[in-house]
Formats: structure tokens, C-alpha cells, sequence
């Protein structure tokens, strides 16, 4: 073998030589790549777990949660909470039966058996009037502040229509005499919905298109005070629907109206909810 014929060999040898380390270094180089990717998918999921709001637990007087009570014993479901710092836990009994209407079966609340819920002595027993059975699109109960009095009040499900109607039995906790009472004026308001911020109440009534009312409250002690009325009305004249604002006259139940324009749309999706 000549000497040139042995350079040539030598350059070969280590031409091919670092094709193989190249190709060699190629997968620690992709599994580096796929590695920084890992761990940028991992900041990432970390950064949005950060940002993201914590969704709120369920309230143990939550519907479906009752409702899984009520399947499983057919009678009856409780739940306890706290209507107020000061006071103890109470627990909050509904006992009804189910009704069945052609293949469908309502549960229809007859009383609610209240009891402290540390020492199992019973406080009251709210009966309920006529009930058309529990309904999907309302909550079945409900406690909520309603006279802004720091203690929560009582609510338990009547009736709920397809337009967006609903009516509750409505008790007013009394820390005086340390039991609820039935309110009238509240239970006969339908879709009563509370604003603590500006401590109004606001009831919503809908009939149809153009067929609708919002009555806007006051409450003082317990006294609910109307502050104002808005309702849509059709004139068949010019076939127009209008939007009427009025506000109670000198204190009495009587309306003057302030205000008439001319509307489309619904009132509860466009200034209520």
C-alpha cells in the first residue's frame, strides 16, 4: 500500500468517525428539547393554576345535593349551617312525600323540623303551604338575608313557572324570640332576588313579550317599602312596546308615572339579572 493510498484511508476513517458521534449526540439533543418543553408545559400549568379563582364550595343545602337525600330515603333530607356568627349550628330538616305526575315524581315539602344542631333539642317546625312540588330550574331552598339584619333567613321553594317565575315560602329569623316567621308580604313577591350592597330587594314578574313588571324595595326593620316600579305595556294603537317607570305617590300605593319610552327586548335580561 502506497503512502497516499494510506492518507486517503486515514481521512475516511475519521470522516466517519464523526458522523457516528454526531448521530449519537442527536437524541440527547432531542430529549433535551422535549424536556425543556416538559417543564415549560409544567410552568405554565402552574402559572394557570395560580391565576385561576378557586370555584366556591357547595352549600350543603345545595339542590342536587338534597335532592340525592331525598332519592335515597324517600321521605326526608337535612343539612346544617350557621345563620349567624353568634348563634349555634342549626340543623334543617324538610319532610314531604313524593307526588307523581303521569311518569314524573315531585317531592312536596309538608314541614321543616329545626334543631340545634349541637345538642339535638328542636327549636320549630315550619309548616308549609300548598306545594307544587320541587322544580329543576329554582332552588329548593334558599338562606339569604333578606332585611339585612345580619342573620339569615328561611326560604323554602312553592312554585316555579316557565317564565322565569318563582314564590317562596319566606321566614324572617327573630334573634329575640330565637325562632323564624312567616312573612307574607315576602312569600307573595315572585323571583325576589337581594341586593346587600345597596340593601334593596327587587321582584320580577313576566307574562309574556312585553308583558313584564320589576318592583325595586326598601326594607327598614321589617318593613318592605316600594322605591319604584318599571313595567312593559303594548299599545295596539301603533302596536309599540313601551317601557313605563313609575314611583309610589306620597307614600301610598298608588303610582305616578315619571317616565314612558319605547322598549324591545326583556326587562330581566336587560337591567335585572
Amino acid at each position: 500500500m502506497t503512502r497516499k493510498e494510506t492518507k486517503k484511508i486515514f481521512i475516511f476513517l475519521i470522516i466517519f468517525t464523526s458522523m457516528i458521534l454526531g448521530c449519537q449526540n442527536n437524541p440527547s439533543e432531542k430529549d433535551n428539547h422535549k424536556n425543556n418543553n416538559t417543564s415549560n408545559i409544567g410552568k405554565e400549568l402552574l402559572q394557570k393554576k395560580a391565576i385561576e379563582p378557586e370555584r366556591p364550595s357547595t352549600k350543603p343545602w345545595a339542590s342536587s345535593i338534597l335532592w340525592d337525600s331525598l332519592l335515597k330515603t324517600k321521605s326526608h333530607a337535612s343539612f346544617s349551617a350557621k345563620i349567624n356568627d353568634k348563634l349555634p349550628e342549626f340543623n334543617f330538616k324538610i319532610i314531604g312525600r313524593f307526588h307523581k305526575v303521569d311518569k314524573y315524581e315531585d317531592f312536596i315539602p309538608l314541614y321543616v323540623e329545626i334543631r340545634n344542631a349541637s345538642d339535638g333539642k328542636i327549636i320549630q317546625k315550619l309548616v308549609v303551604r300548598d306545594n307544587s312540588g320541587y322544580n329543576e330550574r329554582a332552588d329548593m331552598v334558599q338562606l339569604v338575608d333578606l332585611n339585612f339584619d345580619g342573620y339569615q333567613d328561611f326560604r323554602i321553594l312553592l312554585n316555579a313557572g316557565a317564565t322565569g317565575n318563582d314564590w317562596y315560602d319566606s321566614f324572617i329569623y327573630d334573634p329575640l324570640s330565637g325562632k323564624f316567621k312567616y312573612n307574607k308580604e315576602l312569600s307573595e313577591m315572585s323571583s325576589l332576588k337581594v341586593d346587600s350592597g345597596s340593601k334593596q330587594l327587587t321582584s320580577y314578574y313576566g307574562a309574556g313579550s312585553c308583558e313584564e313588571s320589576i318592583n325595586f324595595y326598601a326594607v327598614k326593620g321589617n318593613k318592605v317599602i316600594l322605591i319604584k316600579s318599571e313595567w312593559t305595556d303594548f299599545d295596539n294603537v301603533n302596536s309599540h312596546c313601551y317601557k313605563i317607570t313609575g314611583i309610589p305617590l306620597n307614600g301610598s300605593k298608588k303610582l305616578k308615572i315619571i317616565k314612558k319610552e319605547e322598549f324591545s327586548g326583556h326587562l330581566s335580561r336587560n337591567q335585572w339579572f
